[in-house]
Order: C-alpha cells, then sequence, then structure tokens
C-alpha cells in the first residue's frame, strides 16, 4: 500500500510516485496548483461556479504557463513545503502510530535514508495504512522527526480507531524552538483523520488560501500558527467541492482519508491523559478541515484469476469493507467481483453501504435481489447480519477477518478464516482456519486442494466399489441360475489381495493381481482440469449420492454380464474344459477391472482427453497387477495352485472385444451425466 495522491483545501493536489515503495528517497511529490487545476477545468468545460476559491482570471489576463506546470519539490528544502500540506502531512505523520526504518536501524529514519536502496532492508511496524502515510509524510520531508525534533512536539493522548467512530485521533503538545529549547508558547493540537464523511462532521472550518511564511519567524510552532492558521467557516459549496474530490479520487479505486486538527491552548496539566478525557476542549469536534489523502493498495499478484476460479467453481466473491463505496466498487471492478457489460451486474444495483444496510429488516436483506457482490462502511454489526442473511438464502457461507470485530461474523459462518499474520489472537481463536500468508489466493488453492482430495475418494470408493459388486453380482447370477462357479475361493483372494505368503520350503511375499493397488493410484490422481469449473456440492448430501450409486451398480453390471457371457459361451456351446473357462473367465473380469481403473480416472470426462501418462502410480500399479495375473496362469507351479490354465491368443481376442465393450459403455454413461449436468 502507499500514498498516491493528496488532496488540500486550496484545492492543490501533491501526486506521489513511486508511491508503494517503502523508501522515502525514492520517488518525488509533484504539485499542481490550484491556479494550474482552475485553468485545466476550465478548459475542459467542467469549471465549477459555486467554487469557493477565487476564480480563474479572465482569458485576456497574462498567464505564467511555467508556474501553472506541475512540479516535483524539492527534497531538501522544508521552505519550498506549501502550507497547506505542511499541515496535512502533520495530521498524516502524528496521527499515526506506525514506523518505517532500515533494518538494524535504532537511530531513527532520517539518518539512514540515503544508505538503503532495497525494498528488503526496510522495516515496518504498524498498520499498513499508516505505513503509506508515514512514508508519504518523510518523502515530503515533513515526516515525524521533522515535527518532534523541531517543534518538540510531545503525545499526550490517543482515542484509537473503532469501526463505529471510523475515525482516530491524538492530542500533542508542542513548545520551544528550532534547536528543542525551551516550553515557550507551548500549544496543543488535537490531530484527526478517518472517513472524510464522518470526519467532516466533527469539522466547523477549513483553511482556504493561506499567507506565506516568514521562516525566520516562525520558530515555534506557535509563531507558525499564529502566522498561517487562520480557517473558515465550512460552506455547502466547499462541502460539495470535498465530496466531488473523494469521489473522483474514489473512482480510481483509491482509499480515502480525510485529515484535520485544531488548535487548544497548552496552558492546563493534561499530561496524565485524564484531563484531555474531562476538558471538552479536546473533545473530537470543531475540527478544522485540511485535505484528503488517497491510497493505492494494489491487488496482490494472482487475486484477479483466483476471484474468476472462484467465479467458475460456483463459489460467489462478496465484498465486505469499511472503505467509501466508490472505492470498493472499483476494486471489485478491477478483480471482476463486479463485472461491467452483464446484465444484473453494475455497481449501483450490486453495492450498498452500510447506512443502506442498517435501514433494511433481516428478512428485507435475505430476500434482496440481485444481492449485493459489495458492502461498503460496513459495521462489525453489518457484517453478523450479512452472514446470516447468505445461510438464510441457503449458502454455505466462509468469512474472513483479522480485527477483534470480525470475531463475531466469523465465528457465525460456517467456515471463519482468520489472518496468521494481521490477524488478532481472538479472531485465530473464532476461526475454523487461520491462514499462515494472509492471502487470498491461498484460500482458493485449499479449496482446490479439498475437491481433489473429495474427488479421489469418491473415485477410489466407486472403483472399489464397482469391482467386488461384478464379483458379487457374478457369483449370484451364476448360482441362481445353476451355473457351475467361475471363479474359486483362492482365485478370488488372488484378485483382491495385495500379497499374501506361499509357503513351501521358503518364504517368500508375491504380488498379486488385484484391484486394491489400482484403487490406491487413484488417490494420487492429480486434480482435472474441470475440477474448479463444478458447481459446489450440497455438503448435507453424502459421500455417495443416488447418481454414485447408479454408475457403481451399472459398472459392476456390465463387467458382471460380459464375464457371464464369455464363461457360459465357453462353457455350454464351445464345450471347452471347465478348467479353461474358469481360467479365461479370470483373465477377462481381472482386464477388465484394471481396465475401469483407467476409466476412472475421471468421474464425468472421457478417458481420451485425460490421457494415459498423467498418473504415473497407475501405470505402475496397473502394469504390476496385470504381471501377476499373467504369473499366476502361465508360471507353472502357481497356475497349479490357483487351479488356472494357459489362456490361447482366441481367448485374448475375446478378453479384448469385451474391454472395447466396457469403454465404450463408459464413455456413453460419463457423456450422459455430462450433458445432464448431474453431479456425483
Amino acid at each position: 500500500m502507499g500514498t498516491s495522491e493528496l488532496w488540500t483545501t486550496d484545492n492543490s493536489l501533491f501526486r506521489f510516485t513511486e508511491s508503494t515503495s517503502l523508501n522515502p528517497s525514492r520517488g518525488e511529490v509533484i504539485f499542481e496548483s490550484a491556479d494550474l487545476r482552475r485553468r485545466m477545468i476550465q478548459t475542459s468545460h467542467l469549471e465549477d461556479k459555486s467554487s469557493p476559491f477565487s476564480a480563474p482570471p479572465p482569458p485576456s489576463s497574462p498567464l505564467n504557463y511555467a508556474a501553472l506546470r506541475p512540479r516535483p519539490l524539492p527534497r531538501d528544502d522544508p521552505r519550498a513545503i506549501p502550507e497547506h500540506l505542511r499541515y496535512a502531512l502533520m495530521v498524516a505523520a502524528l496521527c499515526n502510530n506506525a514506523s518505517v526504518m532500515p533494518r538494524g536501524d535504532d537511530e531513527g529514519l532520517e539518518s539512514k535514508v540515503d544508505k538503503v536502496a532495497e525494498e528488503s532492508e526496510w522495516k515496518t511496524v504498524g498498520d499498513p495504512t499508516e505505513v503509506a502515510l508515514v512514508v508519504a509524510a518523510d518523502k515530503a520531508g515533513c515526516g515525524r522527526e521533522h515535527w518532534t525534533t523541531t517543534y518538540a512536539m510531545q503525545r499526550i493522548y490517543e482515542r484509537a480507531f473503532d469501526s463505529e467512530r471510523k475515525l482516530m485521533s491524538v492530542v500533542y503538545r508542542a513548545g520551544g524552538t528550532e534547536g528543542g529549547a525551551g516550553e515557550t508558547d507551548s500549544v496543543d493540537l488535537v490531530l484527526a483523520k478517518g472517513a472524510p464523511e464522518e470526519l467532516l462532521r466533527k469539522c466547523v472550518a477549513f483553511l482556504p488560501n493561506l499567507p506565506p511564511v516568514d521562516e525566520a519567524a516562525a520558530v515555534t510552532l506557535s509563531a507558525r500558527l499564529n502566522h498561517t492558521f487562520h480557517p473558515t467557516p465550512l460552506t455547502d459549496s466547499f462541502l460539495e467541492l470535498v465530496s466531488q474530490e473523494s469521489s473522483r479520487m474514489a473512482s480510481y479505486g483509491l482509499r480515502v482519508l480525510g485529515l484535520a486538527l485544531k488548535c487548544v491552548s497548552g496552558e492546563g496539566d493534561i499530561t496524565s491523559g485524564g484531563g484531555v478525557e474531562r476538558d471538552p476542549a479536546y473533545a473530537e469536534d470543531g475540527l478544522v478541515f485540511c485535505g484528503l489523502i488517497g491510497l493505492i493498495d494494489p491487488p496482490r499478484p494472482g487475486v484477479k484469476e483466483a476471484v474468476e476460479r472462484c467465479q467458475g467453481a460456483g463459489i460467489k466473491v462478496v465484498m465486505i469493507t469499511g472503505d467509501h463505496v466508490a472505492t470498493a466498487s472499483a476494486i471489485a471492478g478491477e478483480l471482476g467481483i463486479i463485472k461491467k457489460g452483464v446484465a444484473g451486474m453494475n455497481w449501483k444495483s450490486r453495492a450498498i453501504k452500510g447506512q443502506e444496510l442498517d435501514l433494511l429488516s433481516d428478512e428485507a436483506l435475505t430476500e434482496l435481489n440481485p444481492f449485493p457482490n459489495v458492502f461498503a462502511r460496513v459495521s462489525p454489526d453489518n457484517k453478523l447480519r450479512i452472514v446470516k442473511a447468505l445461510q438464510k438464502r441457503g449458502e454455505l457461507v466462509a468469512m474472513t477477518g483479522d480485527g477483534v470485530n470480525d470475531a463475531p461474523a466469523i465465528k457465525s459462518a460456517d467456515v471463519g478464516v482468520a489472518m496468521g499474520l494481521a490477524g488478532t489472537e481472538i479472531t485465530k481463536q473464532a476461526a475454523d482456519l487461520v491462514l499462515a500468508n494472509d492471502d487470498f489466493t491461498t484460500i482458493v488453492a485449499a479449496v482446490e486442494e479439498g475437491r481433489q482430495v473429495f474427488d479421489n475418494i469418491l473415485k477410489f470408493i466407486v472403483y472399489l466399489l464397482s469391482c467386488n459388486g461384478a464379483e458379487i453380482f457374478l457369483m449370484l447370477v451364476c448360482a441362481c441360475a445353476d451355473i457351475d462357479l467361475p471363479f474359486t475361493t483362492i482365485m478370488i483372494l488372488w484378485a483382491n489381495i495385495i500379497g499374501f505368503s506361499l509357503k513351501n520350503q521358503a518364504t517368500s511375499i508375491l504380488p498379486l493381481p488385484a484391484d486394491i493397488p489400482p484403487a490406491m493410484a487413484l488417490g494420487l490422481e492429480p486434480a482435472e482440469k474441470e475440477l474448479m469449473r463444478r458447481r459446489p456440492r450440497d455438503p448435507s448430501a453424502g459421500v455417495l449420492t443416488r447418481v454414485t450409486w447408479t454408475v457403481v451398480g451399472l459398472q459392476a453390471a456390465v463387467m458382471a454380464i460380459l464375464t457371464v457371457a464369455i464363461y457360459t459361451i465357453a462353457l455350454y456351446i464351445e464345450k471347452i474344459a471347465e478348467a479353461d473357462a474358469r481360467s479365461l473367465a479370470f483373465a477377462l473380469l481381472t482386464t477388465l477391472q484394471l481396465l475401469q481403473a483407467f476409466l476412472s480416472r475421471t468421474v464425468n470426462q472421457s478417458v481420451f482427453r485425460i490421457g494415459v501418462t498423467g498418473n504415473p502410480s497407475m501405470i505402475f500399479a496397473v502394469g504390476g497387477s496385470f504381471l501377476a495375473m499373467l504369473i499366476g496362469i502361465y508360471v507353472p507351479g502357481i497356475s497349479d495352485w490357483l487351479t488356472l490354465t494357459w489362456v490361447g491368443w482366441l481367448g485374448w481376442c475375446k478378453i479384448g472385444a469385451c474391454c472395447a465393450v466396457l469403454i465404450i459403455f463408459s464413455e456413453v454413461e460419463k457423456l450422459v451425466v455430462r450433458r445432464a449436468g448431474w453431479a456425483f
């Protein structure tokens, strides 16, 4: 996060280059004067006739175009800093708890600022928003050290930010000369920053055009204030101008903060802090508005793509923020949360402010159609109501947050996600998951990982049930039809157990043809390409749905019917020996089961789309099992023990034909599932 621009109440604008750099020596502060901005507005025929500032010069009057050009402010000359900017940056630097310094620097920022060039060499402490304000003030030479050293300013009291007030304020006492000596002409300042609309309610005046400063006379802050600090009461036209500037910044996706201050006589003893609470002079009212500051918070790399993946996966992303609705909408549009040109996706219908939310009952909020994608300027109670409204709509809600005020909503959500780096302990305790890196893309990666794990478990179960179901169905049909059973007990064991001990004069472990090794290989199956394009599954549904049971039954039936058909034809039509028919049936069913392992690598996509080499574990498992089957058929001794005979080339042709039938059936079944949109 960094400071992009700062607007002061004389209608000047200051733009910060390399705004996201933590190094204060990088970048410049570009000054666009009020005269330049008025001339630009006049040229574009967008001049505000109700402006509280002096009118632009008539077209016939001579203009100093060199003075009107945007120009960088000199870094090492404090006298070149416009007085409006000086007051605004004083609030930004002092109404602040963050710090930025070179790593290993205990002497302060300014002593080593020119010695450190790399971003990785800078250390920050505090909230990212406040860090950005500190860096902006240091870039202009008006950082905390400047004020505390030059004017002996000392913090007396702080009113911390909270989501109800949407403000933070501090009380400073200033006194002494430029060398820091003496406590003469002391003055107390109340400095405040926060949401512009909330801060303006506490303001009664603003700073108009200020006279030039005599630096020799402005030795103390009290003297400087006496010379330049002459507020003008707020007017409707000024409030309209502030609203326009705030909306302009917010429309660019900037986070906008208002800055204000007021002077209080520094005669009382308030050093304990309790005096501030008792003295109404130090209250957060009667403030003088001095500017707006726009902060840029670029989305992390990959967040936009992660949002798109969520939407493709049927996951609705909702932004809940304390920012201005225009800021939130601009960021949401950049990330694709609100899409331009899509029916029902314009930001006015999909964005709502906390104040508007307060006017809706719980039932009205639940029934909003379309349901907003963006909630701005929300309170903790708003967050909780949003979670409950989504749950009433039948949604499974995951809520993220880091602050103490987020804890109730996180606790109420179906899945509470806390930030591991920025999150408070209360929030982490209330959450179900804690992100170690505070990155939204990690949540999407976790969703994909969860889907992959569930998908592989489902493939594992479906494959085992269909293979074992085929064996049960086969034996049941033969028993009911009074057909000699095609398998002996030892054959079934050979086809289902991973290994067994064959004891003779020496003990050895032999690999066995089985459906278990391929089933285990299915657990290592990589994620399917369309995994994050499926709709979410109902969490209340079981692992095996009606569709799943139907598919399992059909797969088992096809393998069993093919085996029964080949076995009965060989036994009763071709009149071959029973041992040969059993060997053919055994080879057929085992081969079909191994083929089914490849067909089960995807639940609803064609096997020809995913290829054969995507899961090396499957190749080794199927290859090993097929080799063990051949050993059982063709190796003397083992084949005798299993009562198996050799299978000739004609038998393998029959097995190949049956495999083709199984592949065709599988492709048709998956096509029907895709066309019908059924979920496993």
